[in-house]
């Protein structure tokens, strides 16, 4: 895991926890939040930038705004080899 990118999709107490349990490995941690600030990608922006990321974490709540949110647009946009969980 040292030195990969993660993205983590919703930032809230999971993707917080996520984000903690991946810093001793050096992974370097970029959070999507409703809004973007504090250095997080708001939800318009970070489709643009799957290709950049080493694995995609999804701690989003399953609501009617979520579903669907990945699909074969985000899949092909991902580098590849990367992982997404």
């Amino acid at each position: 895991l040292h030195g990969t990118r993660a993205l983590i999709v919703g930032s809230g107490a999971i993707g917080q926890r996520v984000a903690a349990m991946l810093a001793p490995f050096h992974v370097a941690v970029t959070e999507v939040r409703r809004s973007a600030r504090d250095g997080a990608l708001g939800m318009d922006d970070w489709r643009a930038v799957l290709g950049d990321f080493d694995g995609v974490i999804v701690a989003v709540p399953a609501t009617a705004e979520t579903d669907a949110m990945f699909g074969a647009e985000e899949f092909a946009a991902m580098k590849p080899g990367a992982s997404i969980l």
